[in-house]
């Protein structure tokens, strides 16, 4: 019931894969995240998934920086993370005397994919060599593999999908502790996928699917 609310937010701006309803939902796995709104930006209670700590983030152009000086002030009052993160940059960018008030960094570990479609099509040598090297070398060892589009929404999905991750797991060497998370919030996908249009793109060879 609040998918409505947060997307007349975050639709007036590009996908910004950590304010997502569907990633917001999915990942929500103890039920932590809390969502509210400041001077008609859209803020979020997340949870840090190393330290475990609560932080703010939010999205907007509005009243930039009061927001930013409330949620701060909110936080040190809580004892959350002294900090704002997974701003995305619209909302830094819109007003310009921010960075004489704030220590504003870049964010390169939580950077959204943006790929170009294009480059995916062509592989331009110049800039994908490598992976168009395994590409190619993948096609000769696996001849017969197959590409397919899979709806969500069918449970007999589901226990195939859920193979590949354990097989992801045993491959990677990870601790269930590790990955306990990511496999709930899977298993959240799947539970409400009939509210979503979401689909899963598989590679499968000898009928058995690899990623």
């Amino acid at each position: 019931e609040h998918k409505k609310h947060i997307e007349a937010y975050t639709h007036a701006f590009a996908p910004y894969s950590d304010f997502t309803f569907i990633s917001l939902w999915t990942y929500n796995t103890e039920d932590q995240i809390e969502v509210s709104s400041l001077n008609n930006n859209l803020v979020i209670k997340f949870t840090d998934y190393i330290t475990l700590k609560p932080f703010y983030s939010f999205i907007g152009t509005n009243e930039i920086k009061h927001t930013i000086d409330t949620l701060l002030q909110d936080a040190h009052q809580k004892g959350y993370e002294p900090y704002l993160k997974l701003v995305p940059e619209i909302s830094i960018v819109s007003d310009a005397a921010l960075t004489k008030h704030y220590n504003i960094k870049e964010d390169l570990d939580n950077h959204d994919y943006v790929i170009s479609a294009r480059h995916v099509v062509e592989l331009p040598e110049n800039i994908y060599k490598r992976k168009k090297y395994l590409i190619e070398r993948f096609k000769r060892k696996y001849p017969n593999y197959k590409v397919e589009i899979h709806d969500l929404s069918k449970k007999e999905t589901h226990k195939k999908l859920i193979d590949v991750f354990l097989q992801w797991e045993k491959r990677m060497h990870k601790d269930r502790n590790e990955t306990e998370n990511e496999l709930t919030a899977i298993k959240r996908l799947f539970e409400s996928a009939h509210l979503w249009d979401v689909f899963a793109i598989t590679i499968s060879v000898d009928n058995k699917i690899i990623a």
